[in-house]
């Protein structure tokens, strides 16, 4: 999969076991995005037409393809002994309850390996009247719930969500929401700043940085709005948005970092709304 934050393909050969339900990580690789890539991935975001979408679609279909031989070669497996392959795709537009769409052919992957591909897990979840995101909390509860207590889990993805997990392998009262944009706002900055820098690494910027009350204010009036909204949130409006917004709002002429602080918010109360869900991930909130 490739995700919002458009860093690269992520591949993971993975063994699964029904009973008891178990996930083990048998090889993960990491294949960036060159800048050519990504900049075709982000005009067809902006600007791209049919013929522009369709040509991405087969070529990211080719370049997942490629990604998945290059895992299973390091990891000495052969594409007959897998059961099937999982590809998500890269979004490029998602309307939460409406509309989602995910790029990367997975004809291609069938073809290329000769392997049977589950594929379109977004356009499912909303076809079923799920919001299509965030689509982890399945992931979640059966990998990182406590088996005595309730866990919370924060991912920070392109997009960031929380996952309320009740107990290990219990879906009963699991709640899921995006909470807002995440890496993809952090990583559109730094190439603002340093072009050459595809993400902040070791968080060297933050750390160079000092808090600017202007920058915090404009910010946080971004995320103010955002919080409104239902709590599925999609690439392709919010991030531009909290990123332009908070850009001119920090003044970051000359490349100057800035700090945002972390100010946690309580909210009293939470107006839950069932969603449906294919796949059983429970609920996602709307505040």
């Amino acid at each position: 999969m490739s995700g919002t934050s458009l860093d690269g393909v992520s591949t993971a050969l993975v063994r699964l076991q029904a009973d008891p339900p178990a996930a083990t990580l048998v090889a993960f690789r990491q294949e960036p995005y060159g800048a050519a890539e990504r900049g075709a991935i982000i005009d067809a975001m902006a600007r791209g037409t049919p013929r522009d979408l369709a040509f991405l679609h087969v070529a990211l279909g080719e370049r997942f393809a490629g990604a998945v031989l290059s895992l299973l070669a390091e990891a000495r497996v052969a594409p007959r002994d897998l059961a099937f392959i999982a590809s998500h795709g890269q979004t490029v537009w998602h309307e939460p309850g409406k509309a989602t769409l995910q790029l990367g052919d997975a004809a291609v992957l069938a073809e290329r390996l000769g392997v049977r591909v589950v594929s379109d897990f977004r356009a499912r979840d909303v076809a079923a009247g799920g919001q299509g995101a965030p689509l982890v909390p399945l992931a979640d509860v059966m990998l990182f719930g406590h088996e005595e207590r309730g866990r919370l889990l924060l991912n920070i993805g392109g997009m960031a969500n929380f996952t309320w997990v009740p107990r290990r392998g219990v879906t009963e009262g699991a709640l899921a929401f995006d909470t807002g944009p995440g890496v993809a706002v952090i990583d559109a900055v730094t190439r603002r700043v340093d072009p050459d820098a595809a993400y902040d690494v070791g968080v060297s910027g933050r750390g160079a940085g000092g808090r600017r009350r202007s920058c915090s204010r404009s910010c946080w009036r971004i995320r103010i709005s955002i919080r409104r909204r239902p709590r599925a949130r999609g690439a392709s409006g919010s991030v531009s948005s909290m990123r332009t917004g908070c850009w001119r709002g920090c003044g970051a002429a000359g490349g100057a970092p800035t700090t945002m602080p972390s100010r946690p918010r309580r909210r009293s109360r939470w107006n839950r709304s069932p969603v449906r869900s294919p796949a059983g991930l429970g609920r996602t909130e709307s505040w």
